[in-house]
């Protein structure tokens, strides 16, 4: 399992790969932490743990829906290959009975209409747990219940589609519940604690003790020696997280050191790509760099995206160069006029 490249394009350009696009045919299913875990990463200094993915532009939020609902898929398939009896089970539920007749659903083939069917059941926490509980997730290591959290954990922000009969905040608390079990059933899986962490520092510190405590753990994995690839991973993780730390609660020298870390593990051609670029002009700003400030928002303004060409106005706006962001805005709401 080699999830550095999806972990790259994650940090670098603020995209996630997605799998199972295709709804027809069968699959090849693999681990979802592979998908789940770069899908926490972020280098933008937001205040929510999806940002930079959940923004309002339909490329992003199809990369979400399509990973959230490939965590449940995948984690099904796992599921039912330990208990196919779990299989009539899902096709029988009230919720999936009359889907398996008319929709996507009715055009797949049995072992994949199975899987999809209790994938969808996995929506909401209740069936999951349930069937978890009664030792049908005995067989993991770990890595599906961590990847299983982190999708829980996003409901809090997906539309009100992404859910059966739980709300998002039922299933936001069950998950912090199952979370801290999972941290007890599983103490030697780095995983569980790295995600965690993350959660942690996006909704939950309080106060100076819990900023130090959490900051301390990214910065010890961040001085894992090696050049193996499970070394690589946990700076690439730790380094990310510590400039998403910097930005969220400023610390620019913080952000200084875990860039040259963080690039040191890159090649430049990807350090080149506008999301970590984007959080390097945040840095500049930090440290009242503007002219820095100016050459990255430059570049960004000239990407074929209407995120980052707000992203670059912002920078203009933060660095006081009023002129500037106001032409840009009038460029940008004259494109968005003749697109209409």
């Amino acid at each position: 399992m080699n999830i550095i490249p999806q972990i790259e394009l994650a940090i670098t350009q603020g995209r996630l790969l997605k799998r199972l696009k295709n709804t027809k045919g069968t699959h090849n299913y693999i681990n979802p932490i592979e998908l789940a875990i770069p899908a926490l990463l972020s280098v933008s200094g937001g205040p929510k743990e999806i940002v930079p993915y959940y923004q309002n532009t339909s490329d992003n939020i199809s990369d979400i829906k399509v990973v959230f609902k490939g965590i449940l898929y995948h984690t099904a398939n796992a599921m039912l290959t330990h208990n196919k009896k779990l299989g009539e089970m899902a096709l029988n539920h009230p919720a999936i009975r009359d889907k398996i007749h008319v929709g996507p659903l009715a055009r797949l083939t049995y072992p994949e209409k199975t899987t999809r069917a209790l994938g969808l059941l996995f929506v909401d926490t209740s069936t999951y747990l349930g069937l978890r509980n009664k030792g049908n997730m005995d067989w993991d290591d770990g890595t599906y219940e961590t990847a299983m959290a982190i999708s829980y954990l996003w409901r809090r922000v997906m539309t009100d589609k992404f859910k059966l009969t739980q709300s998002h905040n039922q299933v936001h608390f069950e998950t912090r519940i199952y979370l801290k079990n999972l941290l007890k059933k599983y103490p030697d899986q780095p995983f569980v604690r790295f995600v965690e962490e993350r959660f942690k520092m996006a909704w939950y510190l309080k106060n100076d003790p819990q900023k130090k405590e959490v900051k301390n753990y990214f910065s010890t994995l961040s001085k894992i020696k090696g050049t193996d690839d499970t070394s690589k991973l946990w700076r690439l993780l730790s380094n990310s997280s510590l400039i998403d730390f910097g930005l969220r609660y400023p610390d620019p020298e913080l952000l200084q050191e875990s860039f040259e870390n963080l690039e040191s593990d890159l090649e430049q051609k990807i350090i080149e790509q506008p999301a970590i670029q984007l959080a390097k002009a945040k840095m500049f700003a930090q440290i009242k760099d503007t002219t820095s400030v100016k050459k990255i928002a430059l570049k960004l303004s000239k990407y074929n995206s209407i995120f980052y060409k707000k992203e670059s106005i912002q920078l203009y706006n933060i660095i006081g160069d009023t002129k500037k962001s106001t032409l840009l805005q009038k460029q940008l709401l004259n494109t968005q006029n003749y697109g209409n």
